[in-house]
C-alpha cells in the first residue's frame, strides 16, 4: 500500500477549495493500485506570517510521517493541497526506485522556473532553481546533490523508519532542509522534470 498524504493547514481557505482537484488527480493515477489517502486535520494555530506558516506546514508533514509509520504503507507520497500531479506521476516516481523521488512544479509567480534544482551551496542547503526548458524531461540526482519542495515527494518507508523527519530551520523551508539531511545520510534522491505538476491557482495542470 502507498499512503498519499495531504498536509492540510486551514479549513475554508483557498487550499481547502483545491482538494477536490488534487484528489481527482490522485484517484486516476495510471498503473498503480492500492492507494490510501490521508488528509491531516486542519492546523488550529496562527498562520498569518510566513514563519508561522512554515512552522505549521512542518508539523503537518510530520503528521503524515506518523500516519505512514502506523500503517503498512511501503511509501509515503506527499501531495500538497496546491500541487496537481499528472496521472503518470506516481508510476514514474516509483520507477526511479530512489529513497526520495519527486516531480516538479513552478513557483507561483514564474511559470518557467521550477522550485527544484542542484544544491549549489550544499553546506548552506541552498539550491539553484532550474528553467523548465533547460532541463525538460530529465532526471537529476545521479551524481549531484539536489533539492526543492515537498509538494510531490515520494519517500520509501525505511527512510522514515530510520528517524528522518521534517525540521523547521530558521531562514529555510523544512522541505529543502529535508532533502539536504536525506542526502547527508546517504539516501538516494532523484528529481524527475518529466513529472511536471500544476501549481494552483496560477498554473493548473496542462497535461490531464
Amino acid at each position: 500500500m502507498i499512503l498519499v498524504g495531504i498536509p492540510h493547514l486551514r479549513d475554508g481557505d483557498r487550499y481547502a477549495d483545491y482538494q477536490a482537484t488534487i484528489l481527482e488527480s490522485v484517484k486516476h493515477q495510471v498503473g498503480v493500485k492500492n492507494l490510501e489517502v490521508f488528509i491531516t486535520p486542519a492546523y488550529e494555530g496562527d498562520i498569518s506570517t510566513g514563519v508561522l506558516k512554515r512552522f505549521a506546514y512542518c508539523l503537518k508533514l510530520n503528521e503524515l510521517i506518523d500516519a505512514c509509520l502506523t500503517s503498512d504503507a511501503s511509501h509515503l507520497w506527499i501531495v500538497d493541497e496546491d500541487t496537481e500531479p499528472p496521472r503518470h506521476a506516481l508510476r514514474e516516481l516509483l520507477d526511479l526506485d530512489a529513497d526520495l523521488s519527486s516531480g516538479v512544479y513552478p513557483f507561483h509567480n514564474r511559470r518557467e522556473l521550477m522550485m527544484f534544482g542542484h544544491m549549489h551551496d550544499f553546506e548552506e542547503y541552498r539550491f539553484k532553481p532550474k528553467d523548465l526548458n533547460y532541463v525538460s524531461k530529465t532526471v537529476i540526482g545521479d551524481s549531484e546533490k539536489v533539492g526543492g519542495g515537498s509538494g510531490c515527494l515520494l519517500i520509501k518507508r525505511h527512510v522514515l523508519k530510520a528517524g528522518l523527519r521534517f525540521i523547521n530551520p530558521e531562514g529555510r523551508g523544512p522541505d529543502v532542509y529535508f532533502w539536504h539531511r536525506a542526502q547527508n545520510a546517504g539516501y538516494k534522491c532523484r528529481i524527475d522534470f518529466g513529472v511536471l505538476c500544476g501549481h494552483l491557482p496560477e498554473f493548473p495542470l496542462e497535461d490531464k
